[in-house]
């Protein structure tokens, strides 16, 4: 292992499938946690390639993790895309579009289900139902708060409150004037591709990426049962690896205009800088949640590594990371698809698009060398 930052998190099941439009772990799949960032580090690392047996030259041929994120996007397009979608997300995992998207998840206040007052019991119902309370009945008031792109994203508010009223409360009313010192519940969600910050329900945000008879109040991690349960929209899914991809196509041509000589008042470079800024300001955004922090080691020491609440969000760190090493990031001379490689001059995204031309220009040059045979004769 390398001694560089780039070590992380994430999760996968080794088995997913598609039913009635999202993608959620198959049944009996088997949890397992895994590090993104490792095929990254070596990408850029002699010293992993030397620790893993593997030659300088097959080094370089190693992709940055995220790499098969834009091919994904390339596959959907030509083959079976939930056939496709399906083994990247076995090799991958989910992307963690709620860890990702969703700012702060405030859920419904609650009563405790009883509370002694001068050593008598009380039952108090939970919210939101209708309760008949002793007149300056005390209860205690909870509220949860949700913050997944924070590493410690649950937060749980406690209350007094005095009721003075001896006819049936309802406790949703009361909330909304502000008599129980809650917050409106629901989710803020943050759009991956324009940023705008929205308040939706828990219908309509939070209750989608979980099994339909469960709903959590914690953000799905390796380490909870819950993650079993968690699911994505497919339509939301593709989204995301579309929005992806624009972002770094768009980064990518910026670049390789702005260092191939294009006269500054082009057209196309206006154009390009145009839609590259946009890119880099989405890249920005994803990968703004990520940050160094320390964990503990078997031995005692502490060491650094990068945490991320999501998938996505590692993937548009390794992206910038690349785009500021020296701008090592290609078009792919056979698919156009973009490509970060730590070789020099690299042609090919990927060791398939190198094989199919050496094969194309193997039958050319054969062919050449028949039809000059039978010229000859």
């Amino acid at each position: 292992m390398s001694n560089r930052l780039w070590q992380g998190t994430w999760w996968k099941f080794d088995r997913y499938c598609i039913e009635g439009g999202y993608i959620r772990p198959a049944p009996d799949a088997e949890l397992s946690v895994y590090d993104p960032w490792q095929d990254y580090d070596k990408t850029w690392s002699r010293r992993g390639a030397r620790e893993d047996g593997l030659s300088k030259k097959a080094n370089a041929s190693i992709a940055p993790s995220y790499q098969s994120l834009l091919e994904l996007f390339r596959d959907v397009k030509r083959q079976g895309a939930e056939t496709r979608i399906i083994q990247w997300c076995s090799q991958n995992g989910l992307l963690g579009l709620l860890h990702q998207s969703a700012l702060e998840v405030c859920f419904p206040v609650v009563m405790d289900a009883s509370s002694s007052i001068g050593g008598e019991d009380k039952i108090h119902p939970t919210y939101p139902l209708h309760a008949l309370m002793p007149e300056y009945s005390l209860g205690r008031v909870t509220q949860s708060l949700v913050y997944p792109r924070r590493k410690d994203n649950l937060r749980v508010l406690h209350g007094q409150v005095r009721i003075n009223t001896a006819v049936p409360v309802d406790f949703q009313e009361m909330l909304g004037e502000g008599m129980l010192g809650g917050r409106p519940h629901g989710v803020h969600w943050e759009y991956l591709d324009s940023g705008e910050i929205v308040l939706y329900s828990l219908e309509e945000k939070w209750d989608p990426f979980f099994a339909a008879d469960v709903r959590p109040t914690r953000v799905p991690t390796a380490e909870d049962p819950i993650a079993r349960s968690y699911r994505e929209p497919l339509s939301a899914f593709l989204e995301a690896v579309e929005a992806f991809y624009v972002a770094y196509d768009a980064l990518t041509k910026w670049m390789h205009l702005q260092t191939s000589g294009e006269p500054t008042d082009s057209p196309e470079l206006a154009q390009a800088s145009i839609l590259g800024r946009r890119g880099l300001e989405h890249m920005n955004r994803w990968a703004a949640s990520v940050s160094p922090v320390l964990k503990e080691e078997p031995d005692g020491t502490l060491k650094q590594y990068l945490w991320g609440p999501s998938l996505l969000s590692n993937y548009a760190y390794m992206a910038l990371q690349d785009f500021s090493e020296n701008n090592r990031v290609y078009r792919c001379a056979r698919c156009q698809l973009p490509f970060a490689s730590s070789a020099w001059r690299a042609k090919y995204c990927s060791r398939r698009c190198a094989k199919t031309v050496a094969q194309s220009n193997w039958r050319k040059s054969k062919a050449g060398n028949e039809a000059l045979g039978k010229e000859e004769t």
